[in-house]
C-alpha cells in the first residue's frame, strides 16, 4: 500500500487494522521525523518511551544478530500492551531481513516503523513493503508547496485569511524554510493572532517571518544589483559544495528587484514605503538602493525578474546543470541587461 504524504494525516485518523509495518522514506529528514512521531503517538499514545511501549532498535545490533529485531516484534508485553519498534536508516541491503519479518509476521506481533533515506521507484525494499497487505510505505520528497497546502496549514492553526496575496507570500516563504521551521513560524503567527479575529495581513506575515541572509549572500545581491560580474563569478567559484536550497537565492533576489521596481514606479520620491517593507530599507541600505537606481530601467527590472523565474523553474525540473551553475548563469545574464 502506498500513502501519499499529503494524505498521511487522513490516514492517521483511520489506520486499517491489518497495517502493522510502516516504511517512511525520502529526502526530507525533518518531515520523516515529524510524521514518525505522529504515527508513534497514534499507535501507542503519549509517554510511550517511559511506559516501555516504544523501542528504538539500533541498526548495528540487527546487523550483528538478525534475530534481535524479530524477538522485539514477537516478545509479548507483561501488561499485554501493544508496543512500537522503530528501526532507522533501512536500505535495500536489508531486503532479506525485512522479507523474513513479513513472511513470519503474526497479527498479534507488535508494530514496526522503518525509516529510510531516498528510495527510487525500483527500490526492492520499497516494492516489498508497498506490495504486502500488512504494510504500507509513505514517501517524503521535495515538492512545490501549493496555495491549497498553505491554506490547509493555516486552517490547522485556526488562522483566518481572505487575501490571496497573503497566501502567495506564505507559499513563497515555504520554499525557503525547512518543513519544521515553517511550521514553527506558523505557530508564531498563531500566537500573534490568538486574541485577534481579524484576517491575517501581509504586514503580520512579514513581521513574523524573518529571513536570515548571511553577510556573504547579502554582498552577492549587492553585486547583482550593481552588475559586478567578476565579483559574482568569484562568489560562486569560492562557494563551498552545492547549493541545496536554491529557492532562498531566488526569493531574496526577487525581493531586492521588487523593491527597486516600486522605487522606479512610485510618485512618492521620498520613498516612504521603504520603511514599511520587510525587512525595512533604512539608513545605508536606503542609500544603496538610491545609488543603484541609475543602473536600471523599468523594463530591465522586468527582464531580470523573468530571468529569475525561468532559472527557478529550471532548478525544479531536475536540470542537468547544478543549482550553482543555473543561479550563477542567471545572475550573469541579468548583469548584461542594458549593457
Amino acid at each position: 500500500m502506498i500513502i501519499k504524504d499529503y494524505n498521511f494525516q487522513q490516514f492517521l485518523e483511520n489506520i486499517p487494522t491489518e497495517k502493522k509495518i510502516f516504511l517512511l522514506h525520502g529526502s526530507l529528514i525533518s518531515k520523516i521525523w515529524y510524521y514518525r512521531k505522529l504515527l508513534e503517538l497514534k499507535l501507542v499514545g503519549p509517554k510511550a518511551l517511559q511506559q516501555m511501549k516504544l523501542v528504538l532498535v539500533d541498526k548495528s545490533t540487527i546487523q550483528k544478530d538478525k534475530d534481535n529485531l524479530l524477538n522485539e516484534i514477537k516478545t509479548r508485553s507483561f501488561f499485554g500492551d501493544k508496543k512500537v519498534v522503530v528501526v532507522n536508516d533501512i536500505s535495500d541491503k536489508d531486503i532479506g531481513l525485512i522479507k523474513g519479518i513479513l513472511d513470519d509476521y503474526d497479527i498479534e506481533d507488535h508494530y514496526l516503523i522503518l525509516t529510510s533515506g531516498y528510495l527510487n521507484q525500483n527500490s526492492k525494499i520499497r516494492k516489498l513493503i508497498e506490495g504486502d497487505i500488512k504494510s504500507c510505505a509513505i514517501g517524503f520528497y521535495p515538492s512545490e508547496f501549493s496555495e491549497r497546502d498553505v491554506e490547509n496549514q493555516l486552517k490547522s492553526f485556526k488562522i483566518s485569511v481572505n487575501d490571496k496575496l497573503v497566501i502567495k507570500k506564505l507559499r513563497d516563504l515555504s520554499s525557503v524554510y525547512d518543513f519544521l521551521e515553517f511550521k514553527q513560524e506558523l505557530k508564531k503567527l498563531f500566537l500573534l493572532k490568538s486574541f485577534d479575529k481579524k484576517p491575517l495581513s501581509q504586514e503580520e506575515v512579514e513581521s513574523v517571518f524573518s529571513k536570515e541572509v548571511s553577510n556573504n549572500e547579502r554582498k552577492l545581491f549587492d553585486f547583482l544589483l550593481e552588475k559586478k560580474e567578476e565579483l559574482i563569478v568569484d562568489f560562486f567559484s569560492n562557494y563551498p559544495g552545492e547549493i541545496k536550497n536554491p529557492n532562498s537565492f531566488f526569493v531574496s533576489a526577487n525581493d531586492q528587484f521588487n523593491v527597486l521596481y516600486r522605487m522606479k514606479n512610485t510618485d512618492d520620491k521620498s520613498f516612504s514605503f521603504l520603511k514599511k517593507v520587510w525587512p525595512p530599507v533604512q539608513g545605508k541600505n536606503r542609500e544603496k538602493f538610491l545609488n543603484i537606481m541609475k543602473y536600471w530601467t523599468k523594463s530591465s527590472i522586468e527582464d531580470a525578474l523573468l530571468i529569475l523565474k525561468k532559472a527557478e523553474l529550471r532548478t525544479r525540473k531536475n536540470s542537468k546543470l547544478s543549482n550553482k551553475k543555473v543561479i550563477s548563469f542567471a545572475f550573469l545574464e541579468i548583469c548584461l541587461l542594458n549593457k
